[in-house]
């Protein structure tokens, strides 16, 4: 189960550049996060991390699990095919212990931009406005009710 996001803060830019160095549990389910397709495909992460992040959400039965990782692609954030702008995304496709209809191995991932490279935006995004913490929510408790494949 989900814990509720706590009430936003607003972060000077120090306190989130000095945040942001640090790999620290994510609030609701208390794992750590990958910040880039580099460390998803790491030992640290890849298939077992997600195992036991969908394990967490709720999302894989307790009897299955992520076998692998088989791509971890960030999209472009420059030039001609720029995948948007308010944030990193990346493609994942894994293979499961025993596949579902319910289960979708072509995966799309949205993640804040790393503040070393893109202080400006993050600071933007993460630290003078809570756009993160609505977006998680909506995705976590509505997505089921979307008229479209989630």
């Amino acid at each position: 189960e989900a814990k509720p996001l706590a009430p936003f803060k607003k972060l000077k830019p120090k306190e989130l550049r000095e945040m942001s160095k640090q790999n620290l549990p994510g609030c609701m389910f208390g794992l750590l996060i990958p910040k880039t397709a580099e460390e998803m495909r790491s030992g640290e992460f890849g298939a077992e991390w997600l195992t036991q992040a969908f394990h967490a959400a709720g999302t894989l039965a307790k009897d299955n699990r992520v076998t692998k990782l088989v791509r971890a692609e960030e999209l472009p954030i420059k030039g001609f095919d720029t995948a948007g702008g308010a944030a990193m995304k990346m493609f994942l496709t894994v293979k499961y212990l025993r596949q579902d209809t319910g289960l979708h191995t072509e995966l799309f991932c949205k993640y804040p931009y790393l503040y070393e490279e893109h202080p400006s935006s993050r600071q933007e995004v993460s630290g003078y406005n809570d756009v993160d913490g609505p977006e998680i929510t909506c995705a976590m408790r509505l997505e089921n009710l979307f008229p479209f494949p989630t």
